[in-house]
């Protein structure tokens, strides 16, 4: 939150977020957001919310909720993405180096909020963060931690297309 005199501004909550435009059942009024961006950003630091969704009566609601099938109108909604990782130690290659990261923590945390990422790496010798996508992992440094993401639930059945894509990879490199 940024606060402007008269005023009160709200950025964008550091969370990662899929829309959720049909109404869910169960959410609980936050009678506390009078804005779109209170509703948001209250839903991001409550760790029990799962959903946040302001209607067409500038209302907020949110909780938990895996039932969408409602018909009310959704202004804006959103459901907080769940990100895992798949431990990753063999050097990818095609990662950038993310030279203003100092730890391991900030590291992951700087995959988590870009969706653009899909593998993080650190390297505490060096103290060293490589992320982004991956063409190839089967280098011969290991990392010190690292992980390929995983969006959403995962089950084993069911892969995310990202998932299959980087499966995919590591199978071609290990094979070929």
């Amino acid at each position: 939150m940024a606060w402007t005199k008269g005023t009160t501004v709200y950025g964008k909550a550091s969370q990662t977020w899929e829309p959720e435009m049909t109404q869910c059942w169960g959410l609980t009024l936050d009678s506390e957001s009078t804005i779109v961006g209170e509703c948001e950003t209250n839903c991001a630091i409550d760790d029990e919310c799962d959903v946040y969704q302001w209607m067409a009566d500038e209302t907020c609601f949110r909780g938990k909720s895996n039932d969408c099938t409602g018909s009310v109108t959704v202004l804006e909604g959103y459901r907080k993405q769940v990100i895992t990782y798949e431990e990753q130690l063999s050097q990818c290659f095609g990662l950038t180096h993310d030279s203003v990261i100092k730890s391991e923590a900030n590291c992951r945390g700087n995959c988590d909020l870009d969706v653009e990422c899909e593998v993080w790496q650190w390297y505490r010798d060096s103290s060293q963060c490589y992320r982004g996508k991956a063409n190839d992992c089967t280098g011969s440094l290991l990392a010190t931690s690292g992980g390929i993401k995983i969006v959403g639930v995962q089950t084993t059945t069911t892969q995310t297309p990202l998932t299959r894509r980087l499966l995919q990879l590591m199978t071609k490199s290990l094979y070929n």
